[in-house]
């Protein structure tokens, strides 16, 4: 938040906060065989020694052009930070995951390589995590992930999990299906099978406006497709958001929500929310059907709050929700009460 050591002192660093300051020139750089290649997080306070996690928000674009990275054991990028930082014209192989942002950035006019001839074998090979998002790719060339090894991406929890990582405009060398590893987490947690990845102009799945989905009963309807190759992964027509329960909690003290969706496109499916991790309830949700979102309170929240967020909606949309267990302190703010139902559905 302010200099550090010496330069604290220093009157030419009054009022400096380097978390906000612009980044200037940062181009033609190159990493290789780290933890991680570029590393925009955490590292040791230089005063403690201790690890901390950082979030750069500068107020102007910070671009971090002409990279290269490769052979790194985790990530190739990592960004924290706000969304005016980009990737650009740059080049990514033979990593663990070659881009994993954490929060709105985008990487647009690059080169992202699985497994190449200097692949260093062992993890499999990624061009992007999952993460908490969104992530915007642009511009993009995928190669060598259509082999042994490599997949094009990996999908970890998020406390923020964010629906809709756009992609436009990006080429393949050759047919890569889309897999998702079939895992515990991946299965039973929102904060993992809770996205989509939206193709805006056709480029990524062929058809332009749909989303690749995790295979999950929550995230299913009955006019997905599953492309030949694909695995716990499927095509949607649909549009989809983030549905956020806010109680104002720290992760760990949030409620358990247990949510059931009916009604619309696709089967009755359930999901148990406990939110250990995450600083709120969150699912994803199918947008502008008639499916309806039950949710229902296996505990009760301790501050009495209960703050509704439809998250990263692209071009608008809605969704509908029940809460049972209306408390005797229970009222809605800020929205118009309804006789039913059905003036809910037919209402603006």
């Amino acid at each position: 938040t302010g200099p550090l050591n010496e330069s604290r002192y220093d009157p030419q660093y009054a009022g400096v906060a380097p978390q906000r300051t612009s980044l200037g020139v940062f181009a033609d750089n190159r990493a290789h065989s780290n933890g991680i290649g570029l590393d925009l997080d955490g590292g040791p306070n230089v005063e403690t020694d201790v690890a901390e996690s950082s979030h750069y928000a500068p107020d102007q674009l910070a671009d971090f052009a002409r990279f290269t990275g490769f052979a790194n054991t985790r990530n190739g990028v990592y960004y924290r930070g706000n969304g005016h930082i980009e990737l650009t014209d740059s080049r990514l192989a033979d990593n663990h995951i070659d881009v994993m942002f954490a929060f709105n950035q985008k990487v647009r006019d690059t080169l992202l390589a699985g497994v190449t001839d200097n692949d260093f074998g062992g993890v499999t090979k990624h061009a992007f995590a999952v993460y908490d998002g969104p992530t915007h790719a642009e511009n993009v060339h995928f190669a060598g992930f259509n082999v042994p090894g490599a997949d094009l991406f990996e999908v970890i929890g998020a406390a923020n999990r964010n629906t809709n990582h756009t992609f436009q405009n990006v080429t393949f060398d050759a047919v890569t299906p889309v897999t998702f590893d079939d895992t515990g987490p991946n299965n039973s947690l929102s904060r993992h099978w809770g996205f989509a990845l939206r193709d805006l102009d056709g480029t990524l799945t062929g058809a332009a406006g749909h989303s690749i989905v995790f295979d999950h009963p929550m995230m299913r309807t009955d006019d997905d497709v599953i492309p030949p190759g694909w695995k716990k992964a499927r095509l949607s027509p649909h549009a989809f958001g983030h549905l956020r329960l806010i109680h104002q909690l720290g992760p760990g003290a949030n409620p358990t929500v247990s949510f059931r969706r009916e009604g619309g496109p696709g089967g009755i499916a359930g999901h148990t929310d406990s939110a250990t991790l995450d600083p709120f309830n969150q699912i994803g949700v199918v947008l502008n059907t008639d499916f309806v979102y039950e949710a229902t309170y296996v505990s009760s929240p301790t501050t009495g709050l209960i703050d509704l967020s439809l998250t990263d909606v692209v071009g608008g949309g809605y969704v509908y929700l029940k809460i049972n267990n209306p408390w005797d302190w229970f009222s809605v703010e800020n929205a118009d009460e309804k006789a039913s139902e059905q003036e809910v559905r037919d209402s603006s």
